[in-house]
C-alpha cells in the first residue's frame, strides 16, 4: 500500500525545492492551503520577482495586478462577500477564506510578497475607486513594508489632498526612483498642494514627473532637477520662471519641461524680459514664440516655446544646428 504525504508533513528542505519552483501566484495559493504551511512559507518564502505591481482598490475589491521579471502576467483578485468572507480569485483557482475582512487578506499576501522582494521593481501604481478602502489601505501601507521599497517609478491616484502621497512615496527607496506620476481622482481637474512633497528626497532626486488632471500648487522652480515634465501649474511669476531658465541653463539632462500655467499676472513682462523671439506656427496653425539661449562652451542652446491658445511654456535643450537659420541665439 502506498502512503501519501500531504504538503504540510513534507520536510523542509522538500518545501524549500517545490517552492523554488512556484510563482507569486503559486505560492499565495499554498499559503491558504493550511496553517503550517502558511507559516512556513511566510518565514522561508524564496526571493519575489515582481517588475510591475498595479494595485486597484474598490469597494468590495482589491485587483493585484503583476507582471514577473519574466513577463508573465498574473491578477489576483480579493472579494467580499456575504458573511464577512473573502473570495480569493486567481485563475484558474478560487479560494474562499471564511470569516476574513477581504482587504486584511489582501494586504497580508502583498506584506508577504513585497518582503521578500529584493530585486529593483519598475513601477508601481496605485489606483482607487472608492475612497475608504482607498483611505485603509493608505494607513496600513508603512505596516507592510520591512524596508523602503525599491521602485523606478511611482504612479498614484489622488483626490486633492498631499497627505495621500505622504502616505506611500516616503516609505520608498528614493535611491531607486526615476519617475513620479500623479493622477487626479474624478473627472474635473482639481488643485494639489504638493508643498510637502517637494521636500522629499524621493522629489529632488526623480527625473521624470507626469500629471494629469491635477493643478499642481508649488513654486515652479522645484521643478529644476527634473530631465522630462508634463504638467499644470496653478500659479507662477515672472521671478520664478526667470529662476527656473537660469537652473535649466546648467541641466545638462534636460529633455523637456512642459508647463501648463493657470494663472500668470505678470506674463507679460518674463515675455518682454526674453528678449528678440522667433515665432512659427505648426501644422495646425497654432503659434509659438520661441528664444534661444547661449549655453556658454556648449554645442547646444536652451530652447523657450510658448503657446498663448493654452497658456503653456516649454523649455528644451537642442543642439545649435538645429536651431533655424533666421533666428537669434540670445546672449544667457
Amino acid at each position: 500500500m502506498v502512503s501519501s504525504t500531504s504538503l504540510g508533513e513534507m520536510p523542509d528542505n522538500v518545501l524549500n525545492e517545490i517552492l523554488a519552483y512556484c510563482d507569486f501566484k503559486d505560492v499565495l495559493s499554498c499559503r491558504k492551503v493550511c496553517r503550517s504551511l502558511q507559516h512556513f512559507i511566510d518565514d522561508v518564502f524564496p526571493e519575489s520577482t515582481l517588475k510591475d505591481l498595479n494595485i486597484s482598490i474598490h469597494s468590495k475589491k482589491v485587483c493585484l495586478d503583476y507582471f514577473s521579471v519574466y513577463n508573465t502576467p498574473y491578477i489576483v483578485e480579493y472579494h467580499k462577500t456575504f458573511g464577512n468572507h473573502c473570495m480569493v480569485k486567481c485563475q484558474p483557482t478560487i479560494k474562499v477564506i471564511e470569516n476574513s475582512n477581504f482587504l486584511n487578506v489582501f494586504l497580508r499576501d502583498l506584506e508577504i510578497v513585497l518582503m521578500h522582494q529584493k530585486s529593483l521593481i519598475r513601477l508601481i501604481r496605485i489606483v482607487r475607486y472608492e475612497d475608504n478602502c482607498f483611505e485603509y489601505f493608505l494607513e496600513n501601507f508603512k505596516k507592510l513594508l520591512h524596508r523602503p521599497l525599491k521602485i523606478e517609478e511611482f504612479h498614484m491616484y489622488v483626490k486633492e489632498n498631499q497627505n495621500e502621497i505622504l502616505k506611500v512615496l516616503p516609505h520608498l527607496d528614493p535611491q531607486s526612483i526615476i519617475g513620479i506620476s500623479l493622477y487626479q481622482y474624478g473627472e474635473e481637474p482639481k488643485v494639489l498642494e504638493i508643498g510637502e512633497v517637494v521636500k522629499l528626497e524621493h522629489w529632488k532626486r526623480s527625473e521624470q514627473l507626469h500629471v494629469d488632471k491635477c493643478i499642481l500648487k508649488m513654486n515652479v522652480r522645484d521643478l529644476a532637477n527634473f530631465s522630462l515634465v508634463d504638467t499644470s501649474i496653478d500659479s507662477v511669476s515672472t521671478e520664478d520662471m526667470t529662476d527656473l531658465k537660469e537652473k535649466l541653463l546648467d541641466h545638462l539632462l534636460l529633455a523637456e519641461i512642459y508647463i501648463r500655467c493657470t494663472r500668470f499676472d505678470d506674463k507679460q513682462q518674463f515675455l518682454k524680459s526674453l528678449g528678440i523671439k522667433e515665432v512659427s506656427s505648426d501644422l495646425y496653425g497654432i503659434t509659438r514664440r520661441i528664444w534661444h539661449f547661449e549655453i556658454p562652451n556648449s554645442d547646444y542652446v536652451l530652447q523657450i516655446a510658448y503657446r498663448s491658445q493654452n497658456n503653456s511654456f516649454t523649455f528644451n535643450r537642442i543642439q545649435r544646428r538645429h536651431v533655424s537659420d533666421h533666428a537669434e541665439v540670445l546672449n544667457s
